[in-house]
């Protein structure tokens, strides 16, 4: 009776493990969320501001929060072609800032940046944009070895004042330095912006575990976007 029992309890122990994974294979969804920065407040209230949207599920109307959106900035091409932020619309962009002397630090978040496209090679909704005073030959020579696609990686051209100020008021690098310095200083980190304009993630260059981590994000969003 009790060799029985133990034979019961010991079938119930390995089956229900296997019942419960295999029912959640099938019949579950994994749900992941990824943080929007900068979410918007009344200037009279200080409350954080909300708008009036279509249920994803597309049953009635929810408050979502609003946040801050990349306003549009121009610039030109590499090309002397003028373009403005607007054709972003529909893209997820990865954003960096170059500076006119470029060191190995620099060449560095250059040389991770040219991995991406390969990485998300059918994903074309998903560009890199790198911001520069001028022409950037290394960057092309990274284009040329790694046989990027065209409108894969955009360097988009303006002038020196407004590279730091695109960079600082635009995508809001001086938020995410240590004190909020006043003196602006060139980072390596790399901006994750969404179809809508908002800015998703701030991301060493550097250093691998941040790469890791943007590239999941990146896969995140797509994933997201895939299930509206």
């Amino acid at each position: 009776m009790q060799r029985t029992i133990k034979a019961g309890i010991l079938l119930l122990v390995l089956v229900v493990p296997a019942f419960v994974f295999i029912f959640l294979k099938v019949f579950g969804e994994n749900h992941f969320t990824l943080k929007t920065y900068y979410p918007l407040t009344d200037s009279l209230t200080g409350q954080v501001r909300t708008e009036s949207r279509p249920a994803i599920t597309g049953s009635g109307m929810v408050q979502d929060t609003v946040f801050y959106t990349v306003p549009s900035v121009k610039a030109v091409t590499e090309g002397n072609r003028p373009v403005n932020s607007a054709i972003l619309n529909d893209k997820i962009s990865i954003v960096s800032f170059f500076e006119d002397n470029c060191d190995s630090v620099c060449r560095q978040r250059a040389f991770q940046l040219s991995r991406l496209p390969d990485l998300f090679r059918d994903q074309k909704e998903v560009i890199i944009l790198s911001f520069a005073s001028r022409p950037q030959s290394f960057i092309h020579q990274l284009k040329t070895d790694n046989a990027i696609a065209p409108g894969r990686w955009e360097t988009w051209l303006v002038k020196p004042d407004e590279l730091s100020a695109i960079a600082t008021n635009a995508y809001r690098l001086k938020d995410q330095q240590p004190g909020n310095s006043e003196t602006f200083q060139f980072t390596d980190q790399l901006i994750l912006v969404d179809k809508a304009g908002h800015i998703r993630g701030y991301y060493g260059a550097l250093d691998k575990k941040e790469m890791e981590r943007l590239i999941l994000e990146i896969r995140v969003l797509l994933d997201v976007y895939a299930k509206q």
